[in-house]
Formats: structure tokens, sequence, C-alpha cells
């Protein structure tokens, strides 16, 4: 059986209702919930915790400075939490990898998530918020992935040239 899950994006409704298409075919029974946080609107999900009950995403909050994205994670239990709008993270976030407990979220903050100078970052609850160092000689760092426990993570780094992959240390 699988349980899929689709975040309603007002904007990109259609691509969201031909991924849930895309997967009827896999699974015998399936279960469908559909994201709709009531503060985050343009939601780009990214992350999945293993047993599917977080969600790392990135979004527009009427909070946020217009135009920028505020990364935040939601369950159902809680809903979704906006930890892009703490103090100390850097504008026009983005939550791009979770661990498998979801616990420990990766991504990358910066004015634009395609020019030089946003970083990566690793947050594991209010208050964690930690820039993770940009590789010597590059002007952006990436991560895009972790593995089950969040202790490593994955990513790549770019200065106006293809991106080289990346192995940041975590502590």
């Amino acid at each position: 059986m699988a349980h899929i899950v689709c975040v309603k994006n007002p904007l990109k409704t259609p691509a969201s209702l031909l991924l849930l298409a895309a997967f009827s075919g896999i699974a015998s029974a399936q279960s469908f919930t559909l994201i709709q946080p009531s503060n985050v609107v343009g939601d780009s999900p990214y992350g999945l915790s293993a047993d599917g009950s977080r969600v790392a995403s990135g979004g527009f909050s009427p909070q946020s400075p217009i135009g920028e994205r505020v990364a935040y994670t939601w369950s159902r239990a809680g809903g979704a939490n906006i930890f892009g709008l703490e103090p100390g993270v850097r504008a026009n976030s983005e939550a791009r990898a979770i661990s498998g407990d979801g616990q420990v979220i990766y991504g990358n903050a910066g004015r634009d998530t395609n020019a030089a100078g946003v970083h990566a970052f690793r947050w594991a609850g209010t208050g964690t918020y930690h820039e993770l160092p940009t590789v010597q000689g590059y002007t952006s760092s990436f991560i895009r992935a972790t593995n089950g426990n969040g202790s490593i993570a994955v990513g790549y780094a770019q200065f106006g040239r293809p991106g080289r992959a990346t192995r940041p240390e975590t502590r």
C-alpha cells in the first residue's frame, strides 16, 4: 500500500494533479494527503521523512518580505513550522533535505537561490539554525540530500561554473 503526499500549490495545481496520476498505477491501494498550509503559498516540497509524516519545503509566507521564500516543515500533527523566519536565518530560504526521523533539516538560503552568496544550512529545531561553511574558492553552497539520521549531507558548491560535489562536516 502506498500513501502519497501532495502539496496543493495554487500556482502549479495541474502539475500536482499530474504527479498523483503518475503514481496511481504503482500501488494496489493508495491514500492521498493534500497539504494545504494556510500560512504558506507557492510551495515547493523537496524532502520527506522516512515514515512520510514530515515534509521539507520552501514557500512564500505573508510574514516574509515580498518575493522571498521561507524554509518550513509540515506535518499533519503540527501543520507548517516556518523556521525560515527565525532570527539569524538568511533571507530567501528553502528546506531541501530531511533526515529519516524528520528532526534534522538541510537547505540553502540567500538572496537568490541560483546566484552567488547562497549558503547551505542545517536546522534541528527552534534556535538551532547553523550556516555551513562554503568550500574555499567558491561563493555558494547547496545541500540536496541527507542520510537517515542527518549526520551527513551532500550538495554542491559553485562559483560561476558547474558545481563540485561536497560533503560538509557536521558536528
